[in-house]
């Protein structure tokens, strides 16, 4: 059927079905619109945090950087083949203690304050205990500027619980 053989109200109500449609489409186009700039706002919100995080990143990722401090993972390992910061020796040694060589270890400080550390009953089941099958004991030296350490040996009592079979150093 063409449009000539379409009456006078046919043709004015595809007219008006056409300006529908147009009408509704244009409607979903300033949706998709809206919804584009939101999502540009949002990768532009993006774009802000990951220039912020690799800046702070960058702070560990230098060659002074402890290892303590660097971020885990074998692309930012500070063993890697990979460094560049692995120059050769001029001085021909080798770092670290030679081989054969005894270790040398520091002797224990005595202690200021001896501090018992027990407990009652088995973190696992709650039965009471009886009495400590043994010690672990800890030392912890907490140095005070510019004072002398004060040395502080805690012994830890440790416990096996008679009902679960637990063992239980006291914290």
């Amino acid at each position: 059927m063409s449009w000539d053989d379409l009456s006078k109200d046919e043709l004015l109500s595809r007219f008006l079905q056409m300006e529908e449609r147009i009408d509704e489409l244009e409607e979903t186009i300033a949706q998709k619109d809206e919804r584009i700039e939101e999502q540009n706002e949002l990768i532009e919100e993006q774009q802000e945090r990951i220039e912020e995080l690799e800046t702070r990143l960058r702070k560990y990722e230098n060659p002074h950087t402890p290892p303590s401090k660097r971020r885990s993972g074998t692309d930012g390992s500070p063993t890697s083949q990979d460094d560049e910061d692995d120059d050769v020796r001029t001085d021909g040694g080798t770092p670290g203690r030679k081989d054969g060589h005894d270790p040398e270890w520091r002797s224990p400080p005595d202690p200021d304050e001896e501090v018992d550390v027990t407990c009652d009953c088995c973190p696992e089941c709650g039965d009471h205990f009886d009495e400590s099958v043994g010690v672990s004991p800890r030392l912890v030296e907490e140095i005070p500027d510019p004072q002398t350490p004060e040395i502080t040996r805690y012994n830890r009592h440790y416990y096996q619980c008679d009902s679960c079979g637990t063992e239980t150093v006291a914290a």
